[in-house]
């Protein structure tokens, strides 16, 4: 080898060196390989620089078709081609040689001239080379591309790989998407079920609310009953419970026991009492009154026994758990002993006073011309009022009756009264009984009551209760009708014959009905009238 073409091929070197995409390229086994600039030992011929220049650029357009696809080729040889990322950059055919080298002597250029010849020679072996392989290289680059992208298919065994692990990922993708949908579909469910159960604790919740509202409702009207009921079994004079509650007889106002007790041994005494301080008995006689109207009390206090029940069970309801079973105290035996008599003294005192009487009726001497007044019961004795007085019994003078009794009927008011003559007014009950025969007197001491199916109502001593009838008859000389009413009281004992009897044994007390004789009995058309005739039978 001669120096010049040492000289030529040094540069060769320096040029591979220079260029490192030449070297890559060169050991990736791509198929466009730089041309040696060294000549070859190899003669060429004229002849054959023709054809290779021909086949080296096919090759040279055939590589730069394939060059810029990015993915990778598979070839039906052991050549395979291996694309880096790197675009490779062109070269041209001709080499033009630098301003600097233009000053080279002609055996340089000679060398030069041999040293294409000699690329063009391996040209054309490479060109032959390649043949072989760009067709197949060729088919599986523009045969297998898809239409519309323009990108080559895989092919080989490489390929059906990638294709079985596409596959089975495609496949393990399909079951997760199953899987996911499935679980989507449970969650959905279970979503709706949750919007299910949360309108159905709305729709709780208002109802509740609702309920809620309705029982504060009745709780607020349940406290304000109880504090009515409260207030009402409370005595209106220690303001404690009615736990030992009595009535009083007529006006109906209820103390418990202790004050009435007080009241009745330390009220005042009226104007009417005859009764010393200093006499044993003076409690039992003397008048006494309702600490609030002021009504005259002649019987004894009556225990109210459903009272005594709702105040015991509001005063547990307001007392601890621990002190709400505790027992009720026990009765008294006699809460009203020394304050009034029993009805054993009650018959016994008028028993001696009936005797008194007897006694004394011959010792007095009455002035048969004094009109004065008449005693104790309006001029009359006590043995004979009822006999002198009449309408007030049977005259002692008449033959006895001897026929049967019977229960009166309803009969139309006697007495004319005027509602318009009263200044303060009257109600229907006053109006009523005064039409009827009563006095306001006897109304307001005896608690007198009308009814148009049982007539003329009132209490006497110790809560008795006694029937009038429709109408009563005073005698002009009992004014106030107090004669009248111990008469009634006196003729139920002495004639029982006259008087129809029931015992209450709960509470100690008897009702008495007043009966009439038989022939007495007069039968009216209209019995739902109220309406005064009086004048009618006048005339």
């Amino acid at each position: 080898m001669s120096a010049s073409q040492n000289h030529i091929r040094r540069p060769a070197a320096n040029n591979r060196q220079r260029n490192p995409v030449a070297g890559l390229a060169a050991s990736a086994g791509i198929s466009r390989r730089r041309k040696s600039r060294s000549p070859d030992s190899r003669p060429t011929s004229a002849g054959n620089s023709g054809p290779s220049t021909e086949h080296s650029k096919k090759k040279k357009n055939m590589v730069f078709t394939l060059w810029p696809h990015s993915s990778p080729q598979v070839g039906t040889g052991d050549e395979m081609v291996v694309d880096r990322g790197r675009k490779g950059k062109p070269k041209h055919s001709k080499h033009h040689s630098r301003p600097e080298n233009s000053g080279t002597s002609n055996g340089q250029r000679q060398a030069t001239g041999q040293t294409k010849s000699t690329k063009r020679h391996r040209s054309a072996s490479r060109d032959s080379h390649s043949k072989t392989v760009s067709p197949a290289r060729s088919a599986s680059a523009t045969g297998t591309e898809d239409e519309g992208s323009g990108q080559p298919a895989y092919t080989g065994p490489l390929a059906a790989a990638e294709f079985a692990r596409l596959k089975a990922e495609n496949e393990a993708l399909k079951k997760q998407l199953h899987a996911m949908k499935k679980a989507e579909k449970k969650q959905n469910k279970a979503l709706e079920e949750g919007k299910q159960e949360l309108t159905a604790a709305h729709k709780s919740k208002k109802e509740l609310g609702q309920q809620m509202d309705k029982l504060k409702t009745k709780s607020r009207k349940s406290e304000e009953l109880l504090s009515s009921i409260e207030a009402n079994v409370q005595c209106q004079i220690c303001l404690e419970y009615l736990l030992k509650p009595f009535v009083l007889s007529p006006c109906g106002h209820v103390y418990c026991q202790g004050c009435l007790q007080n009241w009745f041994k330390s009220a005042p005494p009226s104007e009417d009492d005859m009764y010393d301080d200093d006499y044993p008995d003076y409690l039992l006689y003397r008048s006494k009154s309702c600490p609030s109207c002021r009504t005259s009390v002649r019987a004894r206090p009556i225990p109210l026994f459903v009272v005594k029940a709702i105040s015991s069970a509001v005063a547990k309801s307001k007392l601890p758990p621990s002190q709400a079973n505790r027992a009720s105290p026990p009765p008294d035996a006699d809460p009203w002993a020394g304050i009034f008599p029993t009805n054993e003294e009650l018959d016994g005192d008028f028993d001696d006073d009936m005797e008194d009487d007897e006694d004394d009726e011959d010792e007095e001497d009455y002035d048969e011309d004094s009109d004065d007044g008449f005693g104790a019961f309006g001029g009359f004795g006590a043995g004979d009022m009822w006999d002198a007085l009449p309408g007030y019994g049977t005259d002692s003078d008449d033959e006895p009756y001897e026929g049967a009794y019977v229960e009166p009927g309803w009969a139309p008011p006697t007495v004319s009264i005027d509602p318009e003559d009263f200044e303060d007014g009257l109600d229907e009950d006053a109006l009523s009984l005064l039409r009827r025969g009563a006095t306001f007197d006897m109304i307001h001491a005896y608690g007198m009551q009308y009814s148009h199916e049982h007539g003329i109502r009132a209490v006497v001593g110790n809560g008795n209760t006694v029937y009038l009838g429709w109408n009563i008859l005073l005698h002009e000389d009992d004014q106030l009708g107090e004669v009248y009413m111990t008469w009634v009281e006196a003729d139920i004992l002495e004639r029982p014959e006259r008087w129809r009897v029931s015992n209450n044994r709960r509470s100690g007390t008897w009702t008495a009905y007043r009966l009439v004789p038989e022939e007495e009995v007069e039968e009216y058309d209209d019995t739902d009238s109220e309406a005064w005739i009086g004048s009618e039978d006048e005339d």
